[in-house]
């Protein structure tokens, strides 16, 4: 009997000191390239899974208070005022993006939520329009396809973030993640979460620790992933930063533009007008005209967002990117409707005290967008100017 008992608890004693030794090993190998390496090709990374789908870089980046922009497909844009060709300059010198298209306000939180840091964040988060435009808000392909289950499951361990946040989130991505093959267990562990009936209670217990050792295991994939990519950096080396005249840098954006956006009444750039629009416009005539922003289920997870970002004392600094208002006028979407929404958007954030940089009066401004829905050469060297500004006050 005593020698089955070895031969059952062998295997599961093995993996256990396996996965210590391993942690252990990773954190200390992990914490020393941190030092050590030159970090600027993950920080400007579009879509990168060790800050958009992890945890240990974002838990860097927050103890060393770089200045974090969350947003999504923005974050892409063709420019070269793009914060992350922009910068570093003289006066700021590293800054760390975070999203790619369809990283909206759910997966923006999950990241802060799964924070276990002594310092808050110092976050800057871009808000588009388009998110709203769909009555059920993120779709849950395009979730899925951002979902990061270390995050998930940090999330909802945070002793900061109120018991009814959580549910609320649980309850969000156990519907996102219907019809998700990949993230089973997680769409398990969150309905669990969210009911409180006796079968759920005792299926908790029942399968604990099976998502104890999924934690773990999502845990050490994220540790095991940054490693691979540190190990491949180069290390540290003196580099000279530019000093920045904005005056100068605003004329530069506007020539760059003039030699781009050369054969279309929308302001786009010429080969965006001849791939996407040119040959569709009839199509597209009023297609907006029905779209009713006001009542997306955006809206939850935004007020999710911002709650969850009292919770934990952050407090964000809310930019809403415009759209195109040519553009928008042309396919049925209202100033009216465009600016009720701007202003409901702004007056959620500023009612819990965050600051809010609401660019809603830049529709018209030529090359301020560089296509339909993204920020173009003078949209982003504003959203630049005005990081550059707040970080040299504090």
């Amino acid at each position: 009997m005593k020698k089955k008992l070895i031969y059952m608890l062998f295997p599961i004693i093995t993996a256990v000191v396996t996965v210590m030794l391993l942690n252990i090993f990773l954190d200390k190998e992990i914490g020393a390239m941190l030092k050590s390496k030159d970090l600027t090709e993950i920080n400007i990374e579009y879509g990168s899974s060790y800050k958009d789908r992890g945890l240990v870089y974002n838990e860097f980046v927050t103890n060393n208070n770089y200045q974090l922009l969350e947003g999504s497909s923005e974050l892409g844009a063709p420019v070269s005022q793009l914060a992350t060709t922009f910068f570093p300059v003289e006066g700021m010198d590293t800054i760390v993006t975070n999203g790619r298209a369809y990283c909206q306000d759910l997966t923006q939180i999950s990241n802060l939520g799964s924070q276990n840091t002594q310092r808050k964040p110092n976050v800057a988060f871009i808000i588009s329009l388009q998110w709203f435009m769909s009555d059920h808000g993120v779709d849950g392909t395009d979730f899925q396809a951002n979902f990061a289950p270390v995050q998930f499951y940090k999330f909802l361990s945070n002793k900061e973030i109120s018991e009814e946040h959580k549910k609320t989130y649980a309850a969000r991505v156990d519907k996102l993640l219907s019809g998700s093959s990949q993230y089973i267990p997680e769409k398990l562990y969150a309905k669990l979460y969210t009911n409180d009936n006796l079968i759920s209670k005792v299926s908790s217990v029942i399968f604990k620790p099976y998502f104890v050792a999924r934690e773990n295991i999502v845990e050490l994939k994220d540790k095991g992933l940054l490693y691979r990519r540190l190990k491949k950096l180069p290390e540290k080396s003196e580099k000279q930063l530019r000093t920045v005249d904005w005056n100068e840098e605003h004329k530069k954006a506007e020539e760059e533009a003039k030699k781009q956006v050369t054969n279309n009444e929308f302001y786009v750039y010429d080969t965006y007008y001849d791939k996407n629009l040119k040959n569709n416009l009839q199509s597209q005539k009023d297609i907006n005209k029905n779209v009713d922003l006001m009542n997306s289920k955006e809206f939850d997870d935004y007020e999710l967002y911002l709650d969850t970002c009292v919770d934990l004392g952050i407090k964000p600094y809310i930019i809403l990117a415009p759209t195109n208002g040519r553009w928008y006028d042309y396919t049925g979407m209202t100033k009216q409707s465009r600016d009720e929404f701007f202003d409901k958007v702004e007056e959620m954030a500023k009612e819990r005290g965050f600051e809010v940089l609401n660019l809603k009066d830049q529709e018209y401004t030529p090359y301020f967008m560089c296509d339909v829905m993204h920020l173009g050469w003078k949209g982003w060297l504003e959203i630049d100017e005005q990081l550059y500004k707040r970080n040299k006050e504090k």
